[in-house]
């Protein structure tokens, strides 16, 4: 009986020390994915700006860098640009 409830202490332990690296690595991580059905990419952090391109539902994007309500954005393949921060989810 003492072997087992030791087992099951020791996978308890491993399960919360895993959960935790996992939470904190989450919370670290600067990526967000849209999930808007159609995200148009500014050139500056201004609705005015030019149009860059076009993102679509469920891209994943990394945050460089906030202002106000914009995000500077890079995707995959390199292209970046400012979205409004109210159009994507973390």
């Amino acid at each position: 009986m003492f072997i087992a409830f030791a087992a099951a202490a020791f996978f308890f332990i491993i399960s919360i020390i895993n959960a935790t690296i996992s939470t904190v690595g989450a919370s670290d991580s600067k990526r967000a994915v849209i999930v808007d059905p159609m995200v148009v990419v500014k050139g500056s952090p201004d609705a005015k700006a030019v149009d860059k391109f076009v993102l679509h539902e469920g891209t994943t994007v990394k945050i460089d860098d906030m202002q106000d309500r914009w995000w500077l954005i890079t995707i995959a393949d390199g292209k970046s640009g400012w979205i409004d921060s109210g159009a994507e989810k973390i």
